[in-house]
Formats: C-alpha cells, sequence, structure tokens
C-alpha cells in the first residue's frame, strides 16, 4: 500500500523535461508572487520558507528511505543555510527585519513529515518541496523583475538560478522514484481508493468507513458513463498526498470541546485532504461556540483568509493518536466565494461573513 501511494504521488509530481522548462512555475503562483512588491514583505516570505527548506530537509536526513532523497536534503540545507546568510546581509543593509522562526503552517507541515515514516515520508518530502520550490522561483523572478530597489532585490535575482536548479532536481528525483518503482512493479490489489464517511453526524456508522478496500479505479469509459451520480460524488476531490485515511477516524463527542481546544485544529474534505486550519473562534453573547475561523489560502503560507464558519453541526474527528481534526463536506470554492471574517464588524454583518455547512 505504501509503495502504491509513493508511486500515486510522484506520478502526480512528475513533469517531463519539455513540460518543465515552461510550465514549471504554476500561473497561479506566478499571480501571487507578482503582488509581492516591498522588500520587507519578500523578506518576511522568502525568510520563513528558507527556514522551511532547512528544517524540513534536517527531518529527512533522518527519516528518507531514499539515498537519493538524503543526498537532495543534504543539497538543500547547505544551499539554504548560505542563502539564508545572504538574505539577512541583504536585509540588514536596507535595515529589514528578517523573521527567524516558521509561521504555524509551516509548523504544522514539518508536524506531518514527524508523523510520516518510509515511502509515505518520501513522497511527502518530495511534494513539500517541489510545491515550495515552484512558489519560491515565481516569488524570486517577480520579485527580481518588479520589485523594490535594493539589496534585497539583487538578492533575488542572484539566488533565483540555484533555486531553478534545485526545482529541477526535485522533478528528476520524483520521475527517478516513480521510474524504478514502476520497474519493481505494483500488486493490483495494493490499489486501493480511500472512502470517505458520506454522513459526517454518523461517520462510524457509515458505510463508507467500515467498507472493505475499493477496487482499482475502472476505465476512463467505466468512469465517464455515471450521469446521474450525485453532484458531491462528481466534484469530489481524489486524496490527495499526504491524505489522511478517513476509515481510521473516530468521531469525537462536541460536548467536550472548548473554544481554546479548537486552534491549530486541521481542516479535512470528506477524503481526508488538508484544507485548511483552525485559528479562532467566536463566541455567543451567552458564551457559547458561534464559528470557528478557518485559515484558507495564502502564498507560501501568508497572507491566509479567514473564513467564518458555524459550529454548529461541525464533525469533529481524531486519529489513532489523538489528534483531532475538523472533518467537513466544504468546497476551496466554497471558501474562496465567502466574505472573509472581519472581527469588528462581525456581529453586524453575521449572516453573510458565517458560512453554514449543510448537516
Amino acid at each position: 500500500m505504501k509503495r502504491y501511494m509513493l508511486v500515486a504521488a510522484l506520478a502526480a509530481l512528475s513533469v517531463s523535461p519539455a513540460i518543465a522548462q515552461n510550465n514549471a512555475v504554476p500561473a497561479a503562483a506566478q499571480t501571487e508572487a507578482a503582488a509581492v512588491t516591498s522588500a520587507q514583505q519578500f523578506t518576511d516570505i522568502a525568510a520563513v520558507s528558507n527556514l522551511f527548506e532547512i528544517e524540513s530537509s534536517k527531518i529527512a536526513l533522518q527519516k528518507a528511505t531514499s539515498p537519493q532523497v538524503k543526498e537532495f536534503a543534504q543539497r538543500m540545507i547547505d544551499d539554504h543555510t548560505k542563502a539564508g546568510d545572504e538574505l539577512k546581509a541583504a536585509a540588514d543593509a536596507q535595515i529589514i527585519k528578517v523573521p527567524t522562526e516558521l509561521d504555524d503552517k509551516h509548523k504544522q507541515m514539518l508536524d506531518q513529515l514527524n508523523a510520516a515514516s518510509g515511502a509515505d515520508f518520501d513522497a511527502a518530502y518530495i511534494q513539500m518541496q517541489t510545491n515550495a520550490h515552484h512558489e519560491a522561483v515565481a516569488l524570486f523572478d517577480q520579485f527580481s523583475k518588479g520589485g523594490e530597489a535594493g539589496q534585497v532585490k539583487d538578492f533575488a535575482a542572484k539566488t533565483l538560478g540555484t533555486l531553478q536548479e534545485h526545482e529541477k532536481a526535485v522533478e528528476a528525483l520524483s520521475q527517478t522514484a516513480q521510474a524504478g518503482d514502476a520497474a519493481e512493479g505494483d500488486n493490483p490489489a495494493q490499489n486501493t481508493t480511500l472512502t470517505a464517511p458520506v454522513d459526517q453526524n454518523a461517520m462510524a456508522n457509515s458505510p463508507a468507513a467500515n467498507a472493505p478496500a475499493a477496487a482499482p479505479p475502472a476505465p476512463a469509459a467505466a468512469q465517464n458513463a455515471a450521469p446521474g451520480a450525485a453532484p458531491a460524488e462528481q466534484n469530489a476531490a481524489a486524496p490527495a498526498l499526504g491524505a489522511i485515511d478517513v476509515k481510521t477516524l473516530t468521531p469525537v463527542d462536541v460536548g467536550g470541546i472548548k473554544g481554546d481546544d479548537l486552534k491549530g485544529v486541521e481542516v479535512l474534505d470528506p477524503n481526508g485532504n488538508k484544507i485548511a486550519s483552525i485559528s479562532d473562534f467566536v463566541l455567543t453573547q451567552e458564551g457559547s461556540l458561534d464559528a470557528v475561523i478557518v485559515d484558507f489560502g495564502g502564498f507560501l503560507g501568508i497572507g491566509t483568509k479567514p473564513v467564518a464558519v458555524a459550529f454548529d453541526g461541525l464533525n469533529f474527528v481524531s486519529d489513532k493518536d489523538g489528534k483531532r481534526y475538523l472533518m467537513a463536506a466544504i468546497t476551496k470554492e466554497q471558501l474562496d466565494a465567502q466574505p472573509p471574517y472581519n472581527k469588528d464588524d462581525y456581529a453586524s454583518n453575521r449572516d453573510a461573513q458565517r458560512l453554514v455547512l449543510s448537516k
């Protein structure tokens, strides 16, 4: 099963050399990076990203199973330690403060790596490195062209080439791992599909939660021959790399949950994909929980959009280690369309700002 997850994940990440040269950086990342024009803003994002590269790669040196992954991780530590020193020197020259700690989002990503093992760890690390370097290349490229003039902009231009080399290296690493595993061969019986609970408020009794592993995906023709499928089934995102197996989760009694217990809880979609995290909560005048504030989106974890989600009917679950999650039939499209939470006028605009999920 672990080998299948690694191959599936790396297949999704793999980019042919021809495509990698032209489309390595997603258009969305380019657009978000173009909005970063001040040296302070660039430094805030780049420093946190650089710290994450170093810390995640230190974990990889200890936990990776592939010698190639460990070799890549050591290169990341060496190159990003040097880049961090050069960024600080450039920022000091412009009297710009440099962050020295990771933000909450990147700390959670390190927690995910620490919780993974074996082939799952290698796959998770490769995906994080791929995403991080796509975003970093976009950021450094855009800032070196249109950012605030000064030493920090010069640093961005100088470092861009190294990041592009890293980007190509991690793509080659994913291709190598995929090709090697394909040559070894997979057991078709291992190609399972995660199933999600249908009823959020009765997950423990859900047929999906207790069903045996699903059969391998049907051919494309068969997949497209279900026009009567429910919208949720048609639009549900497939489990991504790093997704939680929902069959291993158990319901949590919300009666025992306090507001402070919610901070930092990750939000899962019905397939176990992590789509957001809870940063805060809102109480009613009587002191009961009215909504949780979900931080969604953001470039490199900075500049997230807070969305108030009604507490009523939310389904909290936990894994075998007692870690809690919010299981919600919520899509990124819903969160994108929802007005952001504003503490100052929430009371007067509660109906507009409070997203109520169907039970």
